[in-house]
């Protein structure tokens, strides 16, 4: 396996360092500070309680939902895929982390809240069955607070092929409303045990509305501002990606499917670069950087 290098370590921890300073300096000059305002906050339906902006259109806006001790692969995607590096940059990564009990854990977001800018909070405390509320929050502050094209919806222990994503995204074929994409489950039937067991007092269907898991959801900008507007006309479900699927099917979206988007891929080919693959689930650590690593290695080979 791949570990990142020694120098792009020295560059993060440079990075980190001056980041610092920015956040402690008098002039609050960082468009990603964390300041509030009262008055915004009265406006959220949701349980955001950010208000920064994105401070610039992007076309692909990444939001990656994460668990406030997931520090480690929060550094490990900004050292990889979720940073454009290019002058204009075509994407923005953020993270969406709700609050925890743990003090250490409390006060070490704070820190990295301020050094990075790219944490968007929420007032709940973070829980598997609180994803919908990450959901809710996060299309909140989008349609709030950004200017974008396209939203990518994803876990934190995924990798992405964001020049690959962008390039469908930019293809004339690919609406660009009404857009609603990812691996889609259709049939979605009812699981009545196991682990997303649901009773029929929470849904008396056999069939869930055609949805996509969370590991990686895109939407259009049109979708996300409509399903905002839903949130108080349709409860709140507790499994995140069906409720997406329950907005998407309340308004007439109907999700495309999409096979590169990799839910459960191949042992062998986990951690391993492919062009093809728009988002693969279940790549974090080495693995991530190998991948990475392999991609970059591709791009300057098809540059040269």
């Amino acid at each position: 396996m791949t570990s990142p290098p020694s120098y792009r370590i020295l560059e993060y921890e440079k990075f980190q360092e001056s980041a610092m300073v920015m956040s402690n300096a008098s002039s609050p000059t960082n468009i990603f500070s964390t300041t509030q305002s009262s008055d915004k906050l009265k406006h959220h339906k949701t349980t955001l309680i950010t208000t920064t902006s994105c401070g610039r259109p992007y076309f692909l806006l990444v939001v990656v939902s994460s668990a406030p001790y997931n520090a480690q692969k929060r550094r490990d995607i900004r050292l990889t895929w979720g940073v454009d590096s290019d002058l204009n940059s075509r994407w923005k990564t953020v993270f969406l982390v709700a609050q925890t009990r743990n003090r250490m854990e409390s006060e070490a977001l704070l820190q990295e809240g301020e050094t990075f800018g790219d944490l968007i909070r929420a007032d709940y405390y973070d829980d598997y069955w609180n994803q919908t509320l990450k959901i809710q929050m996060a299309f909140e502050w989008a349609s709030k607070y950004c200017q974008f094209s396209f939203l990518l919806k994803m876990d934190d222990d995924v990798f992405v092929n964001t020049r690959a994503l962008i390039s469908l995204l930019k293809n004339p074929k690919t609406p660009g409303e009404n857009l609603y994409i990812g691996l889609v489950y259709e049939p979605a039937k009812v699981q009545r045990y196991g682990k997303w067991q649901v009773s029929e007092n929470e849904y008396n269907g056999t069939f869930y509305p055609p949805f996509c898991p969370g590991f990686g959801i895109v939407l259009s900008r049109d979708v996300v501002d409509t399903f905002v507007g839903l949130f108080n006309v349709l409860p709140r479900f507790r499994l995140d990606d069906v409720y997406i699927g329950m907005l998407a099917n309340k308004i007439g979206v109907k999700p495309i499917n999409n096979p590169n988007f990799e839910l459960w891929p191949d042992n062998k080919d986990r951690c391993r670069f492919i062009n093809s693959t728009l988002v693969r689930h279940t790549v974090t650590g080495d693995c991530l950087f190998k991948v990475y690593n392999e991609m970059l290695s591709y791009l300057s080979a098809v540059k040269g």
